[in-house]
Order: structure tokens, then sequence, then C-alpha cells
């Protein structure tokens, strides 16, 4: 059983060459505990990077992201604390994060071999780590001490990996036999591109896939239970039947407990209400959801087609770190949405554009948003003033203001482009692509 211990000024570890069992424990107490102060954030970061790039499927988006990053982190701070603190593996339990991400990736259909080699993963390069920690105590001891790090190590990712999996399991029984999951099923397939008897899949959604279809993504914040996300959904299908007036009954598909994917058959040439659809949906008490709203597209390309815009519109807003609306459409982001592929090329786009102006400060920003403003309406300053309720001669002012510190003139119109797209990303996506000030 391994117990407390006090750690050494130096920083390394010493022990009598005669050590007791004791002497043992307390040595390899503070080896845990090196391990939780000096080398946790840094292991946690690392290990987050090596599971983004060998088990992708765990960072398929930025919510599904997020999840994986709180479970690394419990699990880290769990396992160190259970190797410090003398726990029996009786008395262990997952973290309440660890359960949530299983059960997400079940409600999701991604495969419980992705979680558990990603339990390996973290397993190995902790081993690794606490092995560097280990190099630095009393020689005649570090088999002894490793030998212990192995073994309880062990005990604690065999003992995780049983309650994560029975919660994967028995999350996914239930999901499947729900007609939520067999509707997932039959999306997932019609959305892989591959050869799907269309007639089928329509029998077995009830939705026309040769209809024009706008898509919607819907997600909950954390904070919400899981019976007001689902009064949430529903208020915001009640909303968005209204605002889109559509042909048919939508379809609705549960991606987990806090997301759902929708469409929304209407007419062919339906044009989609942007300012109506923000207006509404941004007054609305009831809709305690994000909504990102794809452009409307005709047939079963167009089925995968707006969806895929959604979930562009979604990333953007996951990512974001300014205040945007409760609603935002694929149109209303442009060229932003495309370029959210690689977010570091555009941080880089945008810092070269606007050069200082491309700093977060409150100066900047109102520059910005001027600057922003008039491009929007063909450099007419009376529209901008009339836009942002100011004088002429105060937009002009800030106008120049802002064009000084790009260092740029709009006399060519590649530089109008260039600046429009970056203020475009500067203003939905905040510090994520700006300097900090």
């Amino acid at each position: 059983m391994v117990g407390a211990g006090g750690r050494g000024g130096t920083g390394g570890i010493t022990v009598p060459a005669n050590a007791t069992a004791d002497d043992l424990t307390a040595e390899f107490a503070q080896v845990a505990r090196e391990l939780l102060d000096e080398k946790r954030d840094i292991f946690i970061a690392e290990l987050f990077g090596v599971l983004g790039r060998e088990v992708s499927e765990l960072v398929d988006d930025p919510r599904l992201t997020g999840l994986l990053e709180a479970s690394v982190t419990e699990n880290i701070v769990s396992v160190v604390n259970y190797l410090k603190g003398g726990t029996s593996i009786d008395d262990l339990d997952a973290s309440s994060a660890a359960l949530a991400h299983a059960r997400t990736l079940a409600q999701r259909d991604i495969p419980l071999s992705a979680l558990f080699r990603a339990y390996r993963l973290g397993h190995a390069m902790f081993i690794q780590v606490g092995l560097d920690v280990i190099g630095k105590s009393n020689p005649a001891h570090q088999i002894e001490l490793t030998q212990i790090l192995i073994a309880r190590s062990a005990d604690f990712i065999d003992k995780v990996c049983e309650q994560v999996g029975r919660a994967y399991e028995a999350e996914r029984d239930q999901w499947v036999g729900d007609r939520g999951g067999i509707r997932q099923h039959w999306v997932a397939e019609v959305l892989s591109g591959r050869s799907v008897d269309l007639h089928e899949a329509e029998s077995a959604l009830g939705y026309r896939l040769a209809a024009t279809h706008v898509g919607v993504q819907l997600w909950a914040p954390v904070d919400l239970s899981s019976v007001d996300a689902r009064a949430a959904f529903k208020e915001a299908r009640r909303q968005l039947s209204t605002l889109l007036s559509p042909i048919g009954p939508p379809l609705l598909v549960p991606r987990d407990e806090r997301e759902m994917h929708a469409w929304f058959p209407v007419r062919a040439g339906f044009d989609l209400p942007v300012d109506e659809i923000a207006t509404a949906l941004q007054k609305s008490r009831g809709l305690d959801v994000q909504v990102a709203i794809g452009r409307p597209e005709p047939g079963a390309d167009g089925f995968r087609l707006t969806i895929g815009q959604a979930k562009r519109v979604k990333d953007v807003m996951l990512t974001s770190t300014s205040k945007l609306p409760k609603s935002v459409t694929y149109d209303q982001l442009g060229p932003v949405a495309l370029m959210m592929s690689d977010i570091g090329a555009l941080r880089r786009f945008v810092r070269r554009a606007l050069g200082d102006l491309a700093k977060d400060g409150e100066r900047e920003q109102t520059l910005r948003e001027t600057l922003r403003t008039f491009l929007a309406h063909n450099r007419s300053y009376a529209a901008t003033a009339q836009t942002m309720i100011m004088h002429r001669n105060s937009v002009q002012y800030r106008v120049n203001q802002a064009l000084a510190l790009c260092d740029r003139e709009l006399t060519e119109l590649d530089v109008a482009l260039d600046l429009q797209v970056a203020l475009n990303a500067a203003h939905w996506l905040g510090r994520a692509v700006l300097d900090p000030a």
C-alpha cells in the first residue's frame, strides 16, 4: 500500500540505502507528488497532442475535443492521487469526465477500441515520465520503485478501462435500441457518400432525401441538464419550423444527449431569412442552445452539403472567443467558414492583412468594427454612419485611423478584399486569430 511522504528541498529523492518497506512507500509517494506538482501540465499537453494525432476519432470536432481534454486531465489527477495517497484499487472509481466521455463516444458510434487505444497510449507515456522521475532517486531503490509504478498504474488502467467500458456498452445498447440510434445509423450511411438505397433510407428515416434541405446543428451548454437540453431542442425545433416554413416534418437526429442534427425540407428556391432568424432566436428566452445553420441545398447531395456547412459554422462558434449570437448562418461567415480547416493559417493571414489593427485591444476592436461595416456598405460613409448610429465625420476619422494601423490603402481591389476577409475573421473568432494587446 502506498502512503504519503515529504518532498526534499533539492528536487531529488533520498532514502537510506537500507530502506525499509515504509521508506520505499514514502519515497514512492514523493515520486507521485513530483509527477503531480511538476510534470502534470506538460504531460497533459503532450499526451493530448499525441492522442489528437494517433486517435483522430476522439477529436472529430471542438466539442468532442473538449470532452477528451476534460477526461485526460481528470484521469491524470486521479492516477497521481491514487499512486500518492495509497487508495485501495477496490475503492477506485473512474472520474465523472471519463465516464461522460465514454458515453458520448457510444452515442457518436465511435468504436470502444479507439478509447482503449487512447488509454494504452496514455499509460505508456505515463510510465515513461514516471521512470524519468524515478531516475533521480537512490539508484539502490530504482528497481523497486519502478516495479511499484508499473504494477499500480496498470491496476489503475485496468480498473478505469473496466468502468468506462461498461459505461460505453450500456449507453450503446440503450442508444441503438432507441429510434434516435436507428436514425443516426441511416443518416451516417447517407452522409458517408457510399452507395445507399435512397428509397430504403427514406423509408427508415421517414424523410424525403429528394427535397431541398436546410441543415442545422444544435448543441447545449455543458451546465444544462439533459432534461433541460431536450426541452431546449424542442423549443428550437418549434421556432425554426415557424421561421423556415418547411414543406414537411423535419428530420431530427440526436448526435448525443447534448447535440442534435436537423434537416428542414423547404420549397425549391427558398431564400434563408438570415436577419429574421437571428433576431427571433436571439430574443427567445427558452432557447438555451446554440444553432448553426447551412444554406438551402437540393437532393441527397444537398442533404450532405448543407449539414457540412452547418458544421463549419459550429466550428467557428466553438472556436470563437467573441460573444456571438445564439444562431449563425453559413452565409454570414462567408470565406471565414472555408478557412477554418487551418486556424493557424487563418491567424497568420489576419495578422498579415491587418498589421497593428490585429491587436486584441478595445481601441483596435472599435476601429476594426467601423472599417468592417464601412467595407460591407460599399465604402459609404453615410450608410456606415446610419448603421452604426454615428456622425459621418466620426466614421471617416475611425476609418482613416484603422487604415493607418493596417498600413493599407483602399486603392486596389485585392487589398479591400483581404481586409474584408480578415476583418470578418476577427469579428467572428476574436482572440483566436488576434495578437495579444
